[in-house]
């Protein structure tokens, strides 16, 4: 046992001198000169994963999270650069430092020009035709068998939304903007099925001082329980700023046909919305079996 436990001694040291003693872990201050020294040779791509590093262990360091944004920004990614400038507003920053994050917030919105989403979703609905449960009911002392029709079943709808946008700029601050958006719920019950798609065309104004104005008008049509329900035409207004450090408020209002719509959301998610009908009318409407008549306020 004695000269096993030598020879597995005598291995280990021979491995350790073949792959070299594992290296110290470099301070931060160390990760932060080499990234450093990588930014001003214009090696962005190197330096990424070690103000990377920097942020994931000291995430309240601003230093750091400002190198980060800016190396994303230099090499391009746009989505991932504006998000740390978005958690950069929300930190202790001078003047002049929350002057230069809203610059380059405004830079990236100004160089983007497409941008989309997508979501999908399975949703389970134990009873979503809401009928009853029993097969047999009793109306007027007499029992009356249902079939399968009648009776409520569980069930599970398909929702798919997705949308996307065009924003050319025009000038300073000014962009034009067109998008489309589709909310799209299947199910194997007709009467729960609800297809609806909401196109835009406007004009889209960023401030220097970052608050955000959209309008233009908006055309929609619906389809319930695999039948026409509605065609839409009407106005929509946007508007956002800054609330503070972190926070942004957001109002929207839309006018379609003889209703309007207007709400109010902070990203804090505090939010309240409200309905107002109109005495305009514009909105053509189908009968539906299924659906009722609803009216959204644009988000």
């Amino acid at each position: 046992m004695t000269r096993i436990l030598s020879r597995a001694g005598v291995l280990c040291a021979f491995c350790l001198v073949l792959c070299g003693a594992p290296r110290a872990q470099q301070s931060p201050d160390e990760t932060w000169l080499a990234a450093v020294r990588l930014v001003q040779a214009g090696q962005h791509a190197q330096a990424l994963p070690l103000v990377e590093r920097l942020v994931s262990a000291q995430p309240r360091n601003k230093k750091y999270r400002f190198e980060l944004a800016l190396a994303l920004f230099r090499l391009g990614r746009d989505g991932r650069a504006k998000f740390h400038l978005e958690q950069l507003r929300g930190a202790n920053l001078t003047p002049q430092e929350r002057q230069i994050v809203t610059r380059m917030i405004g830079a990236i919105e100004a160089r983007q020009v497409w941008s989309g989403y997508f979501s999908f979703n399975l949703r389970p609905e134990s009873n979503g035709t809401k009928q009853t449960e029993d097969r047999v009911l009793v109306i007027g002392g007499l029992p009356l068998t249902l079939d399968d029709t009648a009776i409520g079943k569980a069930t599970v709808s398909t929702i798919v939304t997705t949308g996307f946008s065009y924003g050319p700029s025009i000038g300073e601050g000014l962009k034009a903007r067109f998008s489309l958006d589709a909310y799209l719920k299947y199910n194997p019950e007709v009467a729960l099925r609800d297809y609806q798609v909401t196109g835009r065309a406007g004009l889209a104004f960023t401030t220097p001082q970052g608050r955000y104005w959209d309008g233009g008008i908006l055309m929609g049509t619906r389809r319930s329980a695999d039948r026409p329900y509605s065609e839409t035409f009407g106005l929509y207004l946007n508007y956002a700023r800054r609330i503070g450090n972190a926070g942004t408020l957001r109002l929207g209002a839309s006018c379609r046909g003889p209703f309007a719509s207007a709400g109010w959301r902070i990203s804090t998610g505090l939010s309240c919305q409200s309905d107002m009908p109109m005495p305009s009318g514009a909105t053509r409407n189908c009968p539906s079996p299924a659906l009722s008549k609803t009216t959204r306020p644009i988000s």
